[in-house]
């Protein structure tokens, strides 16, 4: 079956410019120093201290004047390192560190490649981020990923079974639901853009079947890609409510409400600008006694008076070479 929502490439090269948030993410875990250098002139050199407490951005060309931060949580100073003068620029807020690596990419290509005074560059992102922050709620980079997951499935949906079947068929973040109900299957979609199919799993409920019905776990790998190899996220909306608006309105009209729910707004659609390809074909993988899932049945072992001391239980699945891969044939025979 063709399908066009997401193409599917071989692995993709990262961006030549910018170390992409997954992997430096994956740094930030590993608690090593770590410095890499954005390709360009000045000089720009991001850096992880010890143990993933503070990260940050060092240019190596001083401002005209000396900026200062219009945000309490990032921290703008100037030091010499190896008899050289740098602008540093970090923070210490954990929370931040996705939204903050995004704002110093920007400060990068506003010095490197806008060729923008440094201290113009600094102020002028700060401020728009700023702004940004108090204005809007992008989704963050695993949750526009997890969406794109969940599109490329009822795309899929869509084309084998009509567009109506599909927009039913999908919950979206509904606490009481999987994420694809079938007639007597559900589909849980599990996205990631690392190189191993490694998916969080948010529960003890969450890889547990109903009574009487077969859950699969759906793993999609994602990688980085320009277009038009990849698509962005605001791509794949778009051409999903393009296509089934013509097909059924109604269908179209109940996936706006879905997306809606996932946190999708169209006047946000301008700051999703990154593109992603399919990294390996999906793969479905059905959840019984071979799935390595923690459930409440796990945890009873340890006594009631220890699980109620347990607030909640999330954890890492590596669900490597397991599962039926959408080119066999006997993929779509399981979506039932």
């Amino acid at each position: 079956m063709k399908n066009n929502l997401i193409k599917n490439t071989r692995t993709y090269k990262r961006n030549p410019r910018h170390v992409h948030w997954e992997i430096f993410s994956d740094r930030i875990e590993e608690g090593v120093p770590y410095l890499e250098r954005i390709p360009g002139e000045p000089r720009v050199d991001t850096f992880i201290d010890t143990s993933g407490t503070r990260i940050g951005v060092r240019i190596y060309s001083l401002p005209k004047v000396m900026p200062v931060s219009p945000l309490g949580e990032v921290s703008i100073i100037r030091k010499e390192i190896s008899s050289r003068n740098v602008v540093e620029i970090s923070t210490s807020n954990c929370q931040l560190f996705r939204e903050f690596y995004n704002l110093v990419r920007d400060i990068a290509d506003r010095v490197q490649v806008d060729k923008q005074d440094v201290g113009s560059a600094i102020i002028k992102t700060l401020h728009a981020w700023a702004s940004l922050l108090q204005k809007l709620s992008i989704l963050s980079d695993e949750r526009q990923i997890g969406l794109l997951g969940e599109l490329w499935f009822l795309d899929y949906l869509a084309r084998r079974s009509g567009w109506s079947t599909a927009a039913d068929a999908w919950k979206g973040p509904g606490a009481e639901e999987h994420d694809f109900t079938l007639a007597r299957t559900d589909i849980e979609v599990k996205s990631t853009l690392k190189e191993k199919r490694i998916h969080q799993i948010g529960s003890l409920t969450q890889a547990v079947p109903k009574k009487g019905r077969q859950l699969y776990i759906l793993s999609i790998q994602f990688t980085p890609a320009p277009a038009p190899e990849g698509r962005t996220l605001a791509a794949a909306v778009s051409a999903i409510l393009s296509v089934s608006a013509k097909k059924s309105p109604s269908a179209s009209a109940l996936i706006e409400e879905r997306l809606f729910s996932c946190g999708w707004r169209e006047e946000h659609a301008s700051h999703y600008i990154d593109s992603y390809t399919l990294r390996t074909p999906p793969s479905l993988i059905p959840v019984d006694k071979k799935f390595p899932a923690i459930t409440a049945d796990t945890l009873n072992t340890l006594g009631s008076d220890l699980i109620q001391r347990i607030d909640r239980v999330s954890y890492g699945v590596n669900l490597e070479g397991m599962g039926i891969l959408s080119t066999h044939s006997s993929f779509n025979a399981k979506l039932v």
